[in-house]
């Protein structure tokens, strides 16, 4: 509870840049209030990796050059939940931002995520695990030059819904 990184610079790293992890096992998130904010992380597996953790936020950080995703919500047991990420720079990257499994509230706004060839926002696991995953894009999250092409053809999941141009 009340975990904050701040200001720091990782790279060249075989695994996850900064790594939040939550689950005990139970339903319930443990790792809540927290904040990943002003980090360079560059050439990691996953920029930033947020695991069964609720209440906190990710942003002002600089994320490139990563080998899967710059941000990934992902639940084991306990739900995630009223999670934003905002005003994050995410670039050279698969997919920018990836949500997993059931959430309780992402909200995606004010990134510049770029140069990605897989998708800017991906939703779900891809494995049609039929999860529902709801997740805002703000409209001033500006999501271009993709391998899906510009703007919201950048967000991809197999089962999800995604409310565009919410303020």
């Amino acid at each position: 509870d009340g975990l904050r990184i701040e200001g720091n610079s990782v790279s060249a790293r075989a695994n996850n840049g900064i790594d939040v992890y939550g689950d005990n096992g139970s339903t319930t998130c443990h790792g809540i209030n927290f904040s990943v904010v002003g980090n360079v992380v560059n050439g990691a597996l996953v920029g930033v990796f947020l695991e069964t953790v609720s209440h906190g936020t990710v942003s002002g950080n600089v994320i490139a050059h990563c080998t899967m995703f710059g941000a990934t919500v992902n639940r084991i047991h306990g739900e995630p939940g009223s999670i934003i990420i905002s005003g994050n720079e995410i670039n050279a990257v698969p997919a920018g931002v990836r949500i997993t499994g059931d959430t309780g509230g992402v909200s995606i706004r004010a990134n510049s995520i770029s140069d990605f060839t897989d998708a800017g926002v991906k939703l779900g696991d891809g494995a049609g695990g039929g999860e529902t995953v709801v997740v805002r894009i703000h409209r001033d999250a500006k999501i271009e030059r993709g391998g899906h092409g510009d703007g919201l053809a950048g967000i991809f999941g197999p089962v999800c819904a995604v409310r565009a141009g919410v303020a």
